[in-house]
């Protein structure tokens, strides 16, 4: 299953940019395996965004191990911090899987909404 998000947007003055391409797999077994070849210092976020989003969801990942590959990620130096990229993550591994986050989103003042 592959999924992408882009998102350039200013808020409030605030920039907002992420532009991300994942491709997750299922397999027999249980865990979860991520391969992010190319983005070593986002890696702890990077796996919370996975994790978060597994455990939202894991009625639809029980007992199956979860590959997921960041094909791709771009970021900008302002524009984006580790919360952009946990949205990111979230919104294409949404994307992906057509299972949604409900009330994710990013308000009318430029916070980004995390359901528990």
């Amino acid at each position: 299953m592959e999924g992408n998000f882009f998102l350039k947007k200013k808020i409030k003055e605030k920039g907002f940019y992420i532009n991300v391409k994942l491709n997750i797999c299922t397999l027999k077994g249980e865990g979860v395996e991520i391969i992010n070849p190319h983005f070593n210092k986002e890696t702890d976020i990077v796996f919370f965004a996975i994790k978060y989003f597994l455990g939202i969801h894991k009625k639809f990942f029980f007992d199956k191990k979860v590959v997921v590959e960041i094909i791709d990620m771009r970021t900008m130096i302002v524009d984006t911090t580790p919360i952009i990229i946990l949205y990111g993550i979230l919104k294409a591994m949404e994307n992906a899987t057509n299972l949604s986050i409900n009330e994710l989103k990013i308000d009318d003042e430029g916070n980004i909404i995390f359901p528990k």
